[in-house]
């Protein structure tokens, strides 16, 4: 009987951990929705790299160590100066570009502004979860928010080769940097309760042996 609550301890405990482990979403609103967040930059960053290359590294505003990676299926740079624009090398645009801490660390909110050249769509994912299409018109403002959790990236592929003239007003939540990533306390005590339900069950199995 005691072998039989513990394992249901246990289980509990797995299951919650597995719940709190799940509740990441991916949420996609059209439009410039503030939250609380950082303007990605080019300019006076420890260790960034304007490019060209696959991969360029900018940072966040007043965090010159907190580098952002953007990468893209082909070679991409930064230009202008201020908030970072990123463009392709050739200026004949570009299809997919992903968004993520150089460290590895998570963040909880993007915003961003993509310039397309022909009307298009677009759909994100965070390597778990991927967005309903969006549509983008063609040389304005597509705003998107995206909101939901504690991202290690942000991805997003546009319909059209090269569709893509630029990404400009990246703005990363920088109240949600996170290590990636280290269970809360909630759910560290949960799944301590869950070893010690399983050990105290083998234990048990042992003596009754």
């Amino acid at each position: 009987m005691i072998s039989t609550h513990l394992r249901t301890l246990a289980l509990g405990a797995a299951l919650a951990f597995s719940s709190v482990a799940a509740q990441a979403a991916l949420i996609v609103q059209t439009g410039n929705i503030p939250q609380t967040d950082k303007n990605l930059i080019s300019q006076n960053c420890t260790g960034g790299a304007n490019g060209p290359a696959l991969s360029i590294l900018g940072c966040l505003n007043g965090l010159p160590t907190t580098l952002v990676k953007l990468t893209a299926e082909e070679d991409i740079k930064f230009r202008g100066g201020g908030q970072a624009e990123a463009t392709a090398s050739d200026e004949n645009g570009f299809t997919t570009l992903r968004i993520e801490l150089a460290s590895g660390a998570q963040f909880q909110s993007l915003i961003l502004n993509i310039d397309a050249i022909e009307v298009g769509t677009v759909v994100f994912n965070d390597g778990t979860n991927t967005s309903s299409t969006f549509g983008l018109s063609k040389n304005g403002n597509n705003f998107f928010t995206i909101t939901g959790g504690n991202f290690s990236f942000i991805e997003f592929t546009v319909t059209g080769d090269d569709n893509i003239s630029d990404v400009k007003q990246i703005r990363i939540g920088a109240s949600g940097l996170v290590p990636n990533p280290v269970p809360a306390p909630l759910t560290a005590l949960l799944l301590g309760a869950g070893f010690l339900g399983l050990g105290a069950a083998r234990s048990a199995r042992r003596r009754a042996a």
